[in-house]
């Protein structure tokens, strides 16, 4: 009971911090994109879905077919398999503050670099359990605390 309560309350924050970040970056005050946000949809064999933020060396149409460009900036990238990355981008990778957000509700929230996790973060695990702390190349590294849920 108590992990399948954990699990609704990951997803509402899962919607809350999608929510929050399309009100702040991407969408103006009508509900528009503001301007230099795009959203391109991946149909080969990716694990991407969809992109929604800035990119950059774009170009656009070169014989009826759309040449991407690279995520750079602000955005949100949906994965086949239900994950959600939020926040910065560098050169189609994962680089400065960031939360992916597993499709089980679980996440990470802190610092990436060159997409991978590096630096000071945040994990939440699905049964209440967290690790804030120390993490180099995605392993936890230096001084770190986890937090066991009371149940």
């Amino acid at each position: 009971m108590f992990v399948e309560k954990n699990k609704q309350k990951l997803q509402l924050e899962k919607n809350n911090i999608l929510k929050s970040f399309y009100e702040t970056y991407i969408h103006d005050e009508s509900g528009q994109k503001k301007p230099g946000f795009q959203t391109e949809l991946f149909e080969e064999n990716k694990d991407t879905e969809k992109y929604e933020g800035e990119l950059k060396d774009v170009i656009l149409f070169t014989f009826d077919k759309l040449s991407k460009g690279k995520k750079h900036g602000k955005g949100v990238e949906y994965y086949k398999s239900g994950d959600v990355y939020v926040g910065n981008f560098a050169n189609d990778k994962f680089h400065g503050d960031g939360i992916y957000i597993f499709e089980s509700g679980e996440r990470f929230e802190g610092k990436l670099a060159n997409g991978k996790k590096t630096g000071e973060g945040s994990y939440f695990y699905e049964n209440g359990n967290s690790y804030i702390g120390g993490w180099k190349s995605n392993k936890k590294s230096g001084f770190g605390v986890y937090i066991y849920a009371c149940k």
